[in-house]
């Protein structure tokens, strides 16, 4: 992931934290791409400050 998120979850992509944040069950079936804008779209994670 970029814009300063690192994996934190034995490289599998579900969970990233970065200096100021933490963002959990971030999955397949929880995040999308937009189709006109190519970027994604969080439903249901988990944000939470670090």
């Amino acid at each position: 992931m970029t814009k300063g998120f690192r994996d934190n979850w034995n490289g599998q992509g579900v969970n990233y934290n970065s200096d100021r944040l933490a963002l959990e069950d971030m999955h397949p079936a929880n995040v999308f791409i937009d189709e006109i804008s190519n970027k994604p779209i969080c439903i249901d994670c988990i944000v939470k400050l670090s």
